[in-house]
């Protein structure tokens, strides 16, 4: 696969022993490359960089730091950070398809998406909680902007 470029059946994006972990709905699979890489990549293929789609949620959202971004406007696809994206330990989640998510102990917890597949991730409740609240703000604010 030369390029991977996140899509509606994108759930999740994490790094796990030098390679990007892609979770999809029905398949996960690993891939060569960077995960910032792929972003960047998604990003401009739906008409901007990662660096402009942050640039962009930091001046709708008024912060600076863990930025959601939206990937593409006319797929909905908005994706939330669970720490700094120069992180190794950066999960990338498709916001949209959060169904629940509950503690497993302070450092990690699980997700729920809509199609029910679980994820484990290293992050704490209460930080996931104000990223998929920022990934929100984020959809909220742009969808009022734009109409």
């Amino acid at each position: 696969m030369d390029k991977y470029i996140i899509n509606e059946n994108t759930l999740a994006l994490l790094t796990v022993d030098n390679k990007v972990k892609v979770v999809e709905k029905y398949i996960d699979f690993y891939i060569e490359g960077s995960l910032n890489n792929i972003i960047n990549d998604s990003c401009i293929y739906y008409g901007s960089t990662f660096l402009g789609r942050m640039h962009s949620a930091k001046s709708l959202l008024g912060i600076s730091t863990k930025l959601p971004i939206i990937i593409s406007e006319k797929k909905e696809l908005i994706f939330f950070p669970t720490n700094s994206y120069k992180n190794i330990n950066c999960v990338w989640i498709n916001y949209i398809e959060v169904d629940k998510y509950y503690s497993i102990n302070s450092k990690e917890l699980i997700i729920t998406f809509l199609n029910k597949k679980k994820l484990v991730i290293p992050v704490s409740n209460n930080i996931f909680t104000k990223q998929l609240f920022k990934a929100s703000r984020l959809d909220t604010i742009f969808k009022r902007n734009i109409k």
